[in-house]
């Protein structure tokens, strides 16, 4: 199960739908903005910075975002773990360059400027479309905060809620 699908699942969840309700295509980033100005596409689900796009589309009205499901859409990176065994010091150097990089885009100075730009032109928006994405996103920029979150107890709860759903979804398939 995608991220988007779970989200959509969470949606139709909330309003007494199921999947069963709807007809799910999934369709590449690059095709959603296209497809949605079709009269066969009446819904979307998707990332910045597309949804700044259709919003501004006419008839078009974000009805679910995932701020409704605090905490249960995480982006993480998981590392195998005997790479780690293997190579020690791996961890140290991937830790240390997110964060300096975290460090760097926060900032309001030039170089800040120039890396949010350049993450911008990246992901197909400009900085203040990034900006925007990063001002609707949990961003952990000092490693404290990072580590806060992982030790708080409410993540095992939210995690278990997001098992259980996807469980009694079917989503994790048999067993």
């Amino acid at each position: 199960m995608s991220v988007s699908h779970y989200l959509v699942v969470r949606a139709l969840d909330s309003v007494g739908l199921a999947e069963k309700d709807i007809t799910v295509v999934n369709t590449s980033d690059a095709d959603l903005v296209a497809a949605y100005k079709t009269a066969d596409v009446t819904a979307v689900v998707t990332w910045n910075p597309l949804p700044s796009e259709i919003t501004g589309m006419p008839k078009s009205t974000k009805v679910f975002d995932s701020s409704k499901t605090q905490g249960e859409i995480i982006d993480i990176m998981m590392v195998n773990t005997t790479t780690l065994k293997d190579n020690p010091n791996f961890s140290k150097a991937l830790v240390g360059a997110w964060y300096e990089m975290m460090s760097i885009m926060s900032k309001g100075d030039e170089a800040g400027i120039a890396a949010r730009t350049a993450m911008a032109k990246a992901s197909g928006t400009d900085l203040k479309g990034y900006n925007a994405q990063l001002a609707s996103t949990e961003m952990f920029f000092k490693p404290a905060e990072g580590v806060a979150f992982t030790k708080d107890a409410q993540l095992i709860k939210t995690m278990d809620f997001v098992r259980k759903f996807l469980l009694a979804k079917g989503s994790l398939g048999e067993g």
